[in-house]
This record gives structure tokens, C-alpha cells and sequence, in this order.
């Protein structure tokens, strides 16, 4: 059974009440009628908040309609009010709107239909008000209650709307004081053109990193998104997240890793250093005895150059593998460069049994690098995928190909995979799992991409191998 609608009839006329009883009958509507024949009567069931609509006499004695409307609107009770006048006058019509009432009806003029009608309208545009001032209130709610930065602007920069966040984390006051279009709240001029030339082109912003400025001067990175709401007016709504502490902690990580980097080289370093300085030290002590022949000697000494070429040969491979170095730049082609690479890997390919795969894009064109540097850089990605790979069951795939304004070389192998804990450290000086390695092959080929201001990237899965990804501007 439908739900009765409860009204409440404020009249003091009984006739009135009578002849309104008998129309709300008429309409066939499952009404439940209350009469309050006096103001103050009226002002208690009204207390009771218990009543869907309200039909309200514009006359009650030293007391009116509207006296009434407003003691519903300061007890924010959401129900419809219409009032009802014994004369059409304007004046009161507006008075009553004005007040809040969502309808009015003038007495002797309205037939049980127009006034079902009017309680429908005025009920169903309540409801409506409710679930919109509901929503408003949620979306509010999560406005104000957010710790990120949320707001609304303009295209010029001109911030409409703004939460309680953004005072707190920019240390103002006044909301009116935010204007993104101005430089003074940017860290950088490149922080300021990037939300700048988005607004004014039209685009939107996806995990932009941008810093702003306090009022204090501090800096404050964020990763920020933004809406076009409005195109024509050219209103965005953006969401700001302060990433500042993860900074801090990204920051310590940093300087944790270098450290157990450092610790890394400085044990590496020791144990690559003593070996050979053990046997010159072993060959000066066998000098200094007056015993030994011109051919005992000569040995000793060959062993004292051999050693001490090799501490060398490490502390200019080390220096080699972590410092930028001036490159002979000229136009070279990356296919006939990897066949180079290829061509002196050719012995170790041939001894471990390994097949070669080539898939090079003929339309790969000159790229301007260092070719002998650039050389050593895919030669040492090489070397590691064939020594990662088993003897007759390797498989070594370089693949080239263009992309818009880059140049792209894969360099994959099918061994057994780099360990999710070691891909990080792959690059890090002396980081080896190789018995003989040095570590250093891999951290002098970043560099030397670096260098060229290309990146290197790594892929790999446990059992499926490993692919190094070289990306080179054109």
C-alpha cells in the first residue's frame, strides 16, 4: 500500500478547512490531513518536523502566512510549503517565494485536480531540492575534508573555488589571495608554463609533477590532475597531492643506496686491489734476498708489471664506467654499428654454441653518436647476454626500429632471468653475480648512453630471459 503523504492545513477559517478536507478527498490521493486553526498551535505540530507538505492561510489573525514560512525555514525543514491568499495579489505572491514558499494558490480559484497538482509538483521539486543539497552537502563534505589541494579555476589562471587544504599546506589565509596565474606561485618557470600552456591551449594535466611555493618560500612538490568541466567558459577543476614526504623518504632512500653502494665499491675495490699488491709485495720481499739469480729476478719483475697493470687497468675501467666523457660526435648508422659489436663477439658466440637473431629496420637512419664508444656500450650488453646464456641453447635476438623522432635497439637473451631484487643494482658499480666479473661492463654502458642522452632500460622475467631496451634521439 502507497505511503499517505501527511499534510498539515495552517488556517484558522473552519469553513476553509472544510472545504479543503473535501477537495483533498476529491483527488482520489492518499492524503492524511492535520488542521492547525492557530499560529502558535501551528508552530508546535510544525516542531514535530512529522509533515510532508504544509498548506499555509496568508491571513492568521495578527499573524501571516509568511510569519509562519520563515519559523519552517529557520528550523531548516525541508518540506514544501504553498500558501494559500483569499485575493490574487502580486505583492504577497513574491512575498511568499521570496520566503520560501514553492507555490501559492488563490482561495475559490482551484479545483481538487489543480490542487493535487500543485502538491505533486511541489513535493516532487522538494525531493529533487533534498537529494541535490544531499549530494552538494557529500561533495562538499569531501572538498573540505580531502588533504589534497582541490580547486576550481579559470582558463587565466584565476582560482574560483578552493579547500581548507591548500590554506593549510600554502600557509594562507585568504582563498582569494590563489591565482595559478601568476609566476610567484610556481617553484620554476617550467612548473608555471606547464598548468600556463595547458590552460590556455585547452588540455588537461594527467600526474603532472609541479612544485608551487608557499607563503613562507618553501617548496612544495605535487602531483596534479585537472578536469575541463566547463570548455566554452574554460573551467577546470584540479586535484593536487602533495608528495612532499615521500620526497623526504625517496630522499633517504637515496642517500641509503649510495651508501650501500659505497660500501659495495669500497669492498670490491679492496678485494680486486690486494690480490695483485699480495703478489707484488710477495716479489719485492724475494728481491730484497741477495740470493736470487738474474733469471729469478727478471720473473719477479715481469710478475711486479703484470699486477701492477692490472690494478690500473681497474681503476681506469672504474673510472670509465662512472664519468661523463667528451664525445667525437659524427653521423653513423646503429645497423652497421651492431654488426660491428657483433663481429668482435664473434669468437664467444662461436664457443658457447649461440644463435643470432637479427631483425634491423632498413629504414633505421644515421644517428649522430661516438660509434667507437657507442660501440663498447652495445658490445658490453651483448657479452652479458651471451654469458648469461647456456652453451648450444642460447639465443641472442637484436632487433632496430624507428619511432617517431627515436631510434630503438632491443638486445634480448633466453637465459634464465634477472631476480626482481637484482634489477636494481644492475647498474650499480662492481654489482655482480658472475664469479670473475668485474660489474662493471653494465654501469659503463649507461653511461655511455647517458652520455649520448639516451636511456637504457631492462626487462626480464624469471626463466624468460632478459631484454635491454637502448632508446637514441635522432
Amino acid at each position: 500500500m502507497k505511503k499517505s503523504l501527511k499534510i498539515l492545513l495552517v488556517e484558522d477559517d473552519e469553513d476553509d478547512y472544510f472545504l479543503t478536507k473535501e477537495l483533498l478527498k476529491e483527488t482520489g490521493q492518499n492524503y492524511e490531513l492535520t488542521w492547525a486553526p492557530v499560529y502558535d498551535e501551528a508552530l508546535e505540530m510544525i516542531n514535530t518536523k512529522s509533515h510532508d507538505v504544509y498548506l499555509i492561510d496568508y491571513r492568521l489573525g495578527k499573524n501571516s502566512g509568511l510569519d509562519v514560512l520563515n519559523y519552517i525555514t529557520s528550523k531548516e525543514i525541508s518540506s514544501p510549503a504553498i500558501i494559500l491568499t483569499g485575493q490574487g495579489d502580486p505583492r504577497i505572491d513574491l512575498q511568499a517565494m521570496h520566503s520560501g514558499a514553492a507555490d501559492y494558490l488563490v482561495k475559490g480559484t482551484f479545483d481538487a485536480s489543480t490542487l493535487e497538482r500543485t502538491i505533486r509538483y511541489a513535493t516532487e521539486q522538494a525531493a529533487l531540492v533534498r537529494m541535490l543539497r544531499e549530494n552538494e552537502n557529500k561533495y562538499r563534505n569531501v572538498f573540505e575534508k580531502s588533504r589534497d589541494i582541490i580547486f576550481m579555476m579559470n582558463r587565466d589562471g584565476k582560482v574560483l573555488d578552493i579547500n581548507s587544504a591548500a590554506m593549510n599546506i600554502f600557509g594562507y589565509q585568504d582563498p582569494e589571495i590563489f591565482d595559478f596565474g601568476k609566476r610567484n606561485f610556481f617553484a620554476t618557470e617550467e612548473d608555471y608554463k606547464l598548468i600556463h600552456d595547458a590552460f590556455t591551449e585547452g588540455k588537461e594535466i594527467y600526474n603532472g609533477e609541479i612544485s608551487f611555493v608557499s607563503k613562507t618560500g618553501n617548496k612544495i612538490p605535487c602531483i596534479l590532475n585537472t578536469t575541463l568541466l566547463d570548455k566554452e567558459r574554460g573551467i577546470y577543476m584540479g586535484i593536487c597531492h602533495d608528495i612532499s614526504e615521500r620526497k623526504k623518504i625517496e630522499e633517504t632512500q637515496r642517500s641509503a643506496d649510495k651508501f650501500i653502494a659505497s660500501g659495495r665499491i669500497a669492498r670490491t675495490l679492496a678485494h680486486e686491489v690486494r690480490n695483485p699488491l699480495t703478489n707484488i709485495n710477495l716479489a719485492v720481499e724475494q728481491l730484497e734476498q741477495d740470493n736470487s739469480t738474474l733469471e729469478d729476478r727478471q720473473m719477479l719483475l715481469d710478475l711486479i708489471s703484470r699486477n701492477s697493470d692490472r690494478i690500473n687497468n681497474l681503476v681506469t675501467q672504474m673510472l670509465q664506467s662512472t664519468k661523463f666523457e667528451e664525445l667525437g660526435l659524427r653521423d653513423h648508422n646503429l645497423n652497421e654499428l651492431i654488426e660491428e659489436a657483433l663481429d668482435e663477439a664473434k669468437d664467444r658466440i662461436q664457443l658457447k654454441g649461440i644463435r643470432v637473431k637479427k631483425e634491423f629496420s632498413p629504414d633505421i637512419c644515421s644517428v649522430r653518436i661516438d660509434p667507437e664508444k657507442m660501440k663498447i656500450a652495445i658490445l658490453n650488453i651483448i657479452i652479458n647476454a651471451i654469458e648469461a646464456m647456456e652453451n648450444s641453447a642460447g639465443t641472442l635476438e637484436i632487433t632496430t626500429r624507428k619511432e617517431e623522432d627515436k631510434c630503438i635497439i632491443t638486445i634480448h637473451d633466453n637465459g634464465p632471468g634477472i631476480k626482481p631484487e637484482d634489477l636494481d643494482q644492475l647498474f650499480v658499480p662492481f654489482f655482480t653475480n658472475k664469479p670473475h666479473g668485474t660489474g662493471l661492463g653494465l654501469t659503463t654502458a649507461q653511461n655511455i648512453i647517458l652520455n649520448h642522452k639516451g636511456t637504457l632500460r631492462v626487462n626480464s622475467e624469471r626463466g624468460k630471459g632478459a631484454t635491454f631496451t637502448i632508446v637514441l634521439k635522432l
